[in-house]
């Protein structure tokens, strides 16, 4: 794949924020490629660390599969599992080999007491307005989450107030 030079960008300063221990926000509009920067940024780290803990990736519904498809396309050596429905397998969460669990924000908040309990290497938020109001369960759920590296995306980081960014 050929990355233009603001994704190159935009993945540099991702792997500042992963080794200096900074969670951060990657604000940037929509179709530009936050997926695929944050996909190889997770690349990196994996790599890097040779880390075994898993991964969690939050997003909207409409877009798991999305998220699906292109980390098998662009990580493809990176076991991924869409964990939503009924069906879902907590047994996962004891693997040996890390894999990238894919949900939902509602999805997190209903699992919280098996989530909370796994020590992720990276938690990602996809739409990250979607813990703006720092008082909704979907948000202190989110934050009850334990991960080393904690990225949020948005295009839309402040609609109406600072207080939303604050709690991104």
């Amino acid at each position: 794949i050929q990355l233009r030079p603001y994704q190159r960008a935009g993945i540099h300063w991702l792997e500042w924020l992963y080794k200096n221990h900074v969670h951060g926000i990657l604000a940037d509009d929509m179709g530009l490629g936050k997926t695929l920067q944050t996909i190889c940024l997770m690349r990196l780290g994996y790599e890097s660390a040779m880390s075994m803990q898993h991964s969690l990736v939050l997003a909207p519904k409409s877009v798991l599969l999305h998220w699906e498809r292109e980390l098998q396309r662009f990580f493809p050596d990176m076991s991924v599992y869409r964990y939503q429905g009924p069906a879902r397998l907590r047994s996962l969460f004891r693997s040996a080999e890390p894999i990238v669990f894919i949900t939902t924000y509602s999805t997190a908040s209903n699992d919280l007491q098996y989530l909370a309990d796994v020590p992720f290497l990276f938690i990602v938020l996809d739409e990250a307005t979607y813990i703006k109001n720092p008082q909704s369960k979907r948000a202190k759920s989110v934050k009850a989450l334990n991960g080393a590296h904690r990225l949020a995306l948005t295009g839309t980081p402040v609609e109406n107030r600072p207080q939303e960014l604050w709690s991104i």
